[in-house]
Order: C-alpha cells, then sequence, then structure tokens
C-alpha cells in the first residue's frame, strides 16, 4: 500500500511538491500518496535528515492516488467522501481514523467483487451453500457500513470539538460545554429511546435560532479545511 505519513520535513523541501499548497497546511499532516499525470506515476518520501526523495513507482494497487486528469483506470473509484477528508481534515489526531475510513471502503469493495464471484459461478457451486456465502457476506457489508457511520461521526465531532473557534465569545463557550458526541449511535439515540423524525427536527430548528453558529467560524478555523492540493482529486485504486 502506497501511503505513509510524512515524518519531520524541512519547511523549503515541500517547493518539490508541485501537487501539494504548503500555504494551506495550518498544522495537518501531509499524508503521501501517489501522483497520476495521466501517463506516469510519481511518489515522494521522507527520509531521516528531513529531505523529500522522488522515486518512480510502476502501478497503485490497494491504494488511494492524486490526480485531476482522471483515474488510471475505469476500475478505479473517486469517492467524494474520502477526498473531502484526505483535502481538508489531516489533523494528526484524525489521521488514523482516516485510515480506517479508507480501509473500510476497500473492504466493501471486495466484498462486492466476492458477491459478483458468487453470481458468476452460482451454477458450479450448490445453491444452498451460495445463499449461506451471499448472505453472510450482505451481513459483514452491513457491519462495516455502520463502521463507516462511526468512524464519520468520530471525524466531524473532533473537527468541530477541537480545531473550530466561533467568533461570538457566548456561542464558542455554549460549543465548548456542548461537545458532539463522538459516536453515532449517541446521535440517533437519547439513552437507550431512538430520536424521532420530529425531535430532531425541533433541534435542528434550535439550533438554527443560535445565530447560526457554522456561519460564523473565525478566519483561522476557515483556513484549516482549505484544500491541500488544489484541483487535485483523491482516486481510490482498484486491486
Amino acid at each position: 500500500m502506497m501511503r505513509s505519513i510524512m515524518g519531520s520535513v524541512k519547511p523549503e523541501e515541500l517547493v518539490k511538491l508541485e501537487h501539494f499548497n504548503a500555504a494551506a497546511l495550518d498544522g495537518r499532516t501531509i499524508r503521501m500518496i501517489p501522483v497520476w499525470d495521466g501517463a506516469n506515476w510519481a511518489h515522494w518520501i521522507d527520509t531521516p535528515d528531513g529531505r523529500l526523495i522522488k522515486i518512480k513507482i510502476v502501478d497503485a494497487a490497494h491504494s488511494h492516488y492524486l490526480t485531476k486528469v482522471g483515474p488510471a483506470k475505469e476500475t478505479d473509484l473517486w469517492i467524494p467522501l474520502i477526498d473531502f477528508v484526505w483535502q481538508r481534515l489531516g489533523f494528526s489526531e484524525l489521521i488514523h481514523l482516516i485510515d480506517a475510513i479508507e480501509d473500510d471502503f476497500h473492504l466493501l469493495a471486495t466484498s462486492a467483487a466476492k458477491l459478483e464471484h458468487l453470481h458468476s459461478t452460482r451454477g458450479s457451486i450448490e445453491e444452498e451453500l451460495t445463499s449461506s456465502f451471499v448472505r453472510s457476506e450482505i451481513e459483514y457489508m452491513l457491519i462495516v457500513a455502520r463502521s463507516v457511520f462511526d468512524l464519520l461521526q468520530e471525524i466531524i465531532a473532533g473537527f468541530w470539538n477541537d480545531h473550530v473557534k466561533l467568533a461570538d465569545g457566548a456561542q464558542d463557550a455554549l460549543k465548548r460545554r456542548n461537545r458532539l458526541p463522538p459516536t453515532f449511535a449517541k446521535v440517533v439515540f437519547a439513552g437507550e429511546t431512538f430520536r424521532s423524525d420530529r425531535k430532531s427536527a425541533r433541534s435542528s430548528l434550535s439550533h438554527r435560532s443560535r445565530q447560526s453558529s457554522t456561519r460564523s467560524m473565525r478566519r483561522s478555523s476557515l483556513r484549516c479545511a482549505r484544500r491541500a492540493t488544489a484541483s487535485f482529486m483523491v482516486v481510490q485504486a482498484s486491486d
């Protein structure tokens, strides 16, 4: 898997990354993944003395890569969620969560490939056995999909709670006292009770009446959410 987290690199070395906007870093971690320019691959690794070395690679598989010319293969997939999180939310304490979401999408793709294989070979396998394989694979996919929701909620909560500061001091104090929950279950459940649509709607209206806190973020917080790679997008490579 061609993916790594850059260590301590000299600031002047960042100019070697033509695809990267160093001015938009704002405390985020640079995650090194291959770059596809439509004809060739490029990749950079960091050295113990803080330098960046460009290496040539043949291909990318079970990985993510940057491109602005489109996928390297028709089977490669652009996932807007992964692109947004990679580009804007690469804070050090969130990296392991981003990695986990990316891995979950690879697992979902693997399960989908298994289902395709089971469908194409169904004539050579006993029907009841095929049915058991399919049921177990679908159940696993539902578990992984739930994991994506939980991980995404944890990323959202981490960014909102620790990296967003509201311009209105009173609203910011209120935000700090009412931190977003880190799990999706705590969003949809109040204790052991499921939050109804009506309760959720009332909650949304109540939040809107609080002087629209999301629009009152300080300029410094907005800088934290700038794209790291200009017009490039993050694509998931097929295996």
